[in-house]
């Protein structure tokens, strides 16, 4: 090909991920040729603002077209050093006979948002958020890390952290819990602005790890880089899939199937990945199990150790944590009526003398189904060991069970109607230890059901002559019960 050839359209390829390093090849191309280059695409969206494109899908004419798209193989990124977007442009110049420098200038793709999208989200969210993917594209379940270990995530930094999930609805992404859920829900140019506001990505290898990269991180961020931690397993080499700031947790050269590089396989069966395992109803490959909720939380929190620092604990968890940091030693705790919002693992994550005990009437969690006082195992177990205890039974019958003068604090939740909790408080007083305080949701809302809850809890501070506290989320806190006279 004549080296001074002005003009040159090339095709992009298929998939999204694919594309959106190609934008970083179009830029590379740009600055080493000074050619006009224009592209064909089914995502002209994605080109919006780029300034290194000439025209997104123009009439052919006379331009000089390149109709394969020349993605590199992944298999080959085992034995090449190179990063993905190197591989790609190397390839792109080799179809074009363009000898010289290979090097990127950037290590990144280049999508641009718009003016707009600078200025605000697309949706109503908090200030600092972080965006999780919790599915996997159709046809490719190697790539899947266990739905209920993304809860796990989520229910860890809750009070901490806000997550929004985020993906295509043509691939599996269950629902979480606790979560500005988006999922199917954004046009591509709404899903980049919502990556530019976003503090930090956690996903599998997807197309949304190569935008974390490629669009620029917003001025308020606190990173100047976007972090991603990105839950790789064993299919691909890491060095060939990973961007500055983002870490990559990964399987390869730890198991025999990835033994001396990335498996590259898509599915289970014949030839494929050998080793399927459920998961909680989620079959997933053996490598993706292996990378456990706690990595995760640890790789999002050590992006925090330098300058940069988490937002301050939130509501319900920031009022309680507040509140144990009175006691010495080892410290008990009763949560009635669930606990939805996910306060019990924050807490038992942030403070390593507490010992809780949730009771519920319903099995929330994975429990079984056994006598009313068993203890049950729940998504907790990794992180609180034997620190926690599950308990089906009605916060009336737990009252039998419960030792006088024997717990700290009782938190009480407003999600179900569980007459013993409030209209019974002074029976509840009677099982703290001296010093120890009742709290619960729900104090000043508009509904009748928690004007009746507000209600009976002025009662019982009156008649024990104490104050109710409140903090953020309506939170309702009574301190410095336990006392002889308080029974």
């Amino acid at each position: 090909m004549d080296f001074f050839m002005k003009h040159l359209l090339l095709k992009t390829p298929g998939f999204l991920g694919d594309e959106v390093v190609f934008t970083g090849v179009i830029r590379e191309l740009k600055l080493q040729t000074g050619w006009q280059i224009s592209v064909r695409t089914t995502r002209p969206d994605l080109w919006l603002g780029n300034p290194y494109v000439t025209h997104v899908n123009p009439d052919e004419g006379y331009m000089e077209f390149l109709e394969q798209d020349y993605c590199p193989a992944y298999y080959r990124s085992n034995q090449t050093p190179v990063h993905f977007l190197e591989q790609y442009l190397q390839d792109i110049r080799a179809a074009l006979n363009i000898d010289g420098n290979q090097r990127v200038s950037k290590f990144a793709g280049e999508v641009m948002p718009t003016p707009e999208e600078v200025l605000t989200p697309p949706y109503d969210l908090p200030p600092r958020y972080w965006i999780i993917v919790a599915g996997w594209k159709q046809g490719m379940p190697i790539k899947a890390w266990p739905v209920s270990y993304c809860q796990e995530v989520v229910d860890s930094l809750r009070g901490r952290m806000a997550f929004v999930q985020a993906g295509v609805r043509s691939s599996w992404h269950p629902p979480l819990r606790g979560v500005t859920n988006v999922v199917g829900k954004t046009t591509l140019r709404q899903l980049i602005s919502l990556i530019y506001h976003a503090e930090g990505v956690i996903c599998p290898i997807t197309s949304i790890m190569h935008l974390a990269a490629a669009i620029p991180a917003s001025e308020k961020s606190v990173f100047k880089i976007r972090p991603c931690v990105v839950v790789a397993g064993g299919r691909e080499a890491p060095h060939y899939i990973n961007y500055p700031m983002h870490r990559v947790i990964h399987l390869v050269g730890q198991l025999d199937c990835c033994a001396t590089g990335g498996c590259g396989k898509s599915h289970f069966g014949p030839g494929q990945c050998p080793y399927p395992v459920n998961e909680r109803g989620d079959t997933v490959p053996r490598c993706m199990t292996l990378i456990k909720p706690a990595d995760v939380v640890a790789a999002i929190e050590f992006n925090y150790r330098g300058d940069a620092s988490l937002p301050q604990r939130l509501g319900k968890v920031e009022a309680l944590h507040r509140r144990l940091q009175r006691y010495s030693g080892a410290h008990y705790g009763l949560m009635i009526g669930g606990d939805p919002d996910g306060v019990a693992i924050q807490l038992l994550r942030g403070d390593s003398r507490l010992h809780l005990t949730l009771i519920s009437r319903k099995v929330l969690l994975e429990a079984g189904h056994g006598s009313p006082l068993e203890d049950k195992e729940g998504s907790f177990s990794d992180f609180a060991g034997d620190r926690y205890r599950f308990v089906t039974t009605s916060a009336k019958e737990a009252l039998q069970h419960v030792e006088d003068r024997s717990i700290d604090f009782i938190c009480m939740s407003d999600e179900e109607r569980v007459e013993s909790q409030h209209q019974e408080l002074s029976r509840w007083v009677k099982k703290l230890k001296p010093g120890g305080f009742i709290c619960g949701y729900g104090y000043d809302r508009p509904s009748p059901y928690h004007r009746e809850i507000k209600r009976a809890v002025d009662e019982f501070a009156n008649l024990h002559g104490k104050k109710v506290a409140r903090d953020k989320d309506n939170t309702w806190f009574i301190d410095d019960l336990g006392s002889p006279t308080d029974a």
